[in-house]
């Protein structure tokens, strides 16, 4: 009687299968130890910390601080620091520099660094990047791929195709500069989304419109919270306003070029017209009005740009009371460390005499290295000492708080008397605007009328800009003011040398240098309206001119030049201004070391946005869905609505099909081009572009195991959809995937590798083999290993991840179970 076979689970049988196949096997073990390379990489490699910097880490855990430093607590390589005594040694080689303490196993680089330290840091970055990546690319892909084959048959109604492709259409013509059509279709799309809404609620399809409005409203949370992070904290008022100043800098920009256009068409349409434009004659009056309208908007752009000073003033005022609160906190915080200062202070001096004394009997024994090894400690020992010293710790709290006491009282003072004064400002920069706008209304049509045009320019703008410098004069004085009454205040109460008394006399002080140049600028404005009176009423237009040049009307090629210094003076500079404005909101601090808007750089970083975008679409596609079935299984009479039209698989391919047409490396160089360099975004790029592979994989698999039995019989006990795709043909169709998966990081290393490679995939400060790889391309002939090294690495973990997926592809495919 033959001897039956015991029952065994489908994963034993996998593990078994898997288990026979040896390079699979030594290739699981190989990523074993690549994992575990990355896992410690972060933490056993970098910057050795120095005693001061260990006595600062100390410091920062006892007080709950942030201490920001390249040094790594439990480092046991360093890949940072060079040692230029030790540039381009082989492999298998000892220091130069410290040839009893320092063996390099895979040599060093053209700066000293240690090649294997280098190595087993990148691997962190490099490894790390091609697991989230082959993630991204896999959640999309299963999810599209099992639409695609589980509803391909379906159809698309009418209103659902509609919807895609009006905001499809949106983007399209968002991104080619034509906002209005671009908003209608817009307008319509989102129109439409709400019908299918409501259809989806009046069908009672609640958990599809709960999924959507939870995530509509943290779509909305994360946009509200940076928008008022970027609007109406300190840095984001001064962030918005650069921001509107380039953007209304490069409008000005497009006009000048499209009026410039039109100045060349009328220069080359007659052979005349240059010269009659050259000597200033016979030109058509939409020249003299295309020219006020350069000038004009020229100088209200100095009025944004006094507006910017204007969120600036008012910044630096909040800032400064900010930061003189978080004095006073800061002071509050450290009180309650004075008593653990004073036993560590004990503690270090007791263990300081301890190794001196040890380090004296060393060296009367001759044992002199051990004995310059204690002095070591015993110098470590009193930078303990000296910094963990209580009595400095307190005169270090009444110091900041002193100086924020005064500063607060100051501040506060400063806003509440600058309140007005800058409202009245903001009115007259408006005032002038306004002003600016009705001359251009009233246009020009000769030389008389741009010239009477430009007097009345020149006017509102030096009237304006005495009124700017009487702003800052007016500052100055109730600084001045604020300061003495905050001086004498202080003086009631603080004790001799006061922190708090000296900061404010020094504040004095500058105020006073400030009232000064005010007064100075005051006088110029005043002189400079005098000029333009006097200029107004000569009657000779010699000397009008020299006293103020009148305006000409530029051809093609002067504004050309104007285009060219309008870029330089404005464009330029405040794209520059708007991107620092922008950084300032990332790294600002607070007196712990902490990010101030820690969750703003999560909120606003490009993968959190991208996952947004993406958990929206779903969400509206779910609704769609959603409402499609409501109409076909109650709402008959809406079918009309719903008409039939390409089906879901045919959306889905025709989608990945395009997918694959885009040349995904100049994809992530365009992407990479717009933001800063940063592996995060090196990492979501490559998932997001390297899905369409999976979706192809799944949707082939569960075209072939929807007619399957098991999901028939799940479909008549009335399983949802969504329960079948990801409970029962998912799991069945996982074995394409699972080798779709392992190929894909071991693409997406050598993708990072080729960016890095290239110098645009990681900051100069994030070690990656492809960046290893590139910094040796220069050596090639004098060091090789700098090449081969890194190489070897990469070769290694993209054949484990290949033979890996061959492995896995053998154990999870039924028909090799031998079952």
């Amino acid at each position: 009687m033959p001897q039956q076979r015991k029952p065994s689970s489908p994963l034993k049988d996998a593990l078994r299968i898997f288990a026979r196949n040896k390079p699979a096997l030594v290739a699981f073990f190989m990523l074993a130890l690549l994992a575990a390379s990355a896992a410690t990489g972060a933490v056993w490699t970098g910057k050795r910390a120095d005693a001061a910097e260990r006595v600062r880490m100390e410091e920062a855990k006892l007080v709950g601080d942030n201490y920001k430093t390249e040094a790594v607590e439990g480092a046991v390589l360093d890949p940072v620091s060079p040692e230029l005594k030790d540039t381009f040694l082989p492999p298998l080689s000892n220091s130069n520099a410290h040839p009893d303490e320092k063996f390099y196993w895979l040599g060093t680089d053209h700066l000293g660094r240690d090649v294997l330290a280098r190595l087993w840091a990148g691997s962190t970055i490099s490894l790390i990047i091609g697991f989230l990546a082959v993630g991204i690319s896999i959640v999309l892909g299963i999810s599209l791929g099992g639409i695609a084959g589980y509803f391909g048959r379906s159809r698309v109604g009418l209103i659902v195709l509609a919807t895609l492709l009006l905001l499809l259409v949106w983007g399209i013509l968002l991104a080619a500069g034509l906002p209005l059509p671009a908003w209608i279709c817009f307008g319509l799309g989102m129109a439409l989304l709400m019908a299918q809404l409501g259809i989806s609620a009046v069908g009672a399809r609640w958990k599809s419109v709960a999924f959507f409005v939870v995530v509509v409203a943290l779509f909305a949370s994360f946009s509200l919270y940076n928008h008022h992070v970027e609007t109406a904290t300190p840095e984001g008022q001064v962030y918005a306003e650069a921001a509107r100043t380039h953007r209304k800098s490069y409008d000005e920009l497009l006009a000048i070029r499209d009026y410039g256009r039109e100045v060349k068409g009328w220069e080359e349409s007659a052979p005349d017209n240059l010269k009659n434009l050259n000597a200033g004659k016979d030109m058509p009056e939409w020249l003299y009005a295309g020219q006020l309208r350069v000038e004009i908007g020229t100088r209200q752009l100095d009025l944004q740009v006094a507006r910017l000073d204007g969120a600036k003033y008012d910044a630096g005022n909040q800032q400064n009371l900010r930061l003189a609160r978080d004095q006073q906190d800061r002071a509050e915080h450290l009180e309650g460390f004075i008593d653990a200062y004073a036993d560590r202070n004990k503690e270090a001096a007791e263990n300081e005499q301890e190794a001196m004394a040890e380090r004296d009997r060393l060296f009367k024994e001759d044992r002199r290295d051990e004995g310059r090894a204690m002095a070591e400690r015993a110098s470590e020992f009193a930078i303990r000492k000296n910094t963990f010293d209580p009595e400095a710790l307190k005169a270090r709290i009444a110091k900041t708080r002193a100086i924020g006491q005064a500063n607060e009282a100051y501040y506060r003072k400063v806003i509440d008397a600058a309140a007005d004064p800058l409202q009245t400002r903001a009115e007259a920069i408006e005032n002038a605007d306004k002003a600016l706008q009705k001359i251009l209304e009233s246009g020009a049509t000769n030389d008389e009328s741009l010239r009477a045009r430009q007097f009345e320019v020149e006017d509102i703008l030096r009237t304006w800009a005495q009124a700017s410098a009487e702003f800052d004069l007016a500052d100055a004085n109730l600084r001045i003011q604020a300061l003495n009454a905050s001086i004498e205040d202080r003086k009631a109460d603080a004790a001799e040398g006061d922190a708090g008394l000296a900061e404010l006399n020094k504040q004095l002080a500058a105020a006073k240098g400030a009232k000064t140049k005010a007064e100075k600028a005051v006088a110029d404005a005043k002189e400079s309206l005098e000029g333009l009176k006097k200029a107004k009423e000569e009657s000779d237009a010699d000397v009008a001119g020299k006293l103020l040049a009148p305006w000409s009307v530029q051809g093609s090629s002067g504004l050309v030049d104007r285009r060219g210094k309008l870029r330089k003076a404005y464009v330029i500079r405040y794209e520059t201004a708007m991107r620092y404005g922008l950084t300032a909101l990332h790294v600002a601090e607070e007196l712990n070391g902490s990010y101030r808007y820690s969750f703003y750089r999560f909120s606003s970083h490009f993968l959190t946005t991208t996952m947004l975008y993406l958990l929206l679409v779903v969400a509206a596609l779910t609704i769609m869905a959603a409402s499609q079935a409501v109409v076909t299984d109650k709402l008959k009479g809406l079918r009309l609505a719903y008409l039939p039209t390409i089906s879901v698989d045919d959306l889905v391919m025709r989608f990945t099909e395009i997918m694959l047409t885009v040349p995904v490396i100049f994809l992530i160089l365009a992407i990479l081009a717009i933001f800063e360099k940063d592996v995060y975004i090196t990492m979501g790029v490559i998932g997001l572009t390297s899905w369409m592979g999976t979706t192809r994989f799944v949707r082939a698999e569960i075209l072939s195991l929807r007619e399957q039995d098991f999901v028939q019989s799940a479909q008549a006990l009335g399983l949802s959809d969504f329960r079948i795709i990801w409970r029962h043909l998912v799991p069945n169709a996982i074995s394409p995937v699972l080798v779709s998966a392992t190929l894909g990081v071991a693409g997406a290393v050598l993708a990072e590798s080729t960016l890095s490679f290239l110098g645009i995939g990681a900051k100069a400060d994030q070690t990656t083999w492809g960046l290893i790889l590139s910094e040796g391309r220069e050596y090639i002939f004098d060091a090789p290993w700098l090449t081969w090294i890194p190489g070897i690495a990469i070769l290694i973990t993209v054949l484990s991840f290949n033979l890996l997926g061959e492995g896995l592809r053998e154990a999870f495919n039924p028909k090799l179970r031998g079952r």
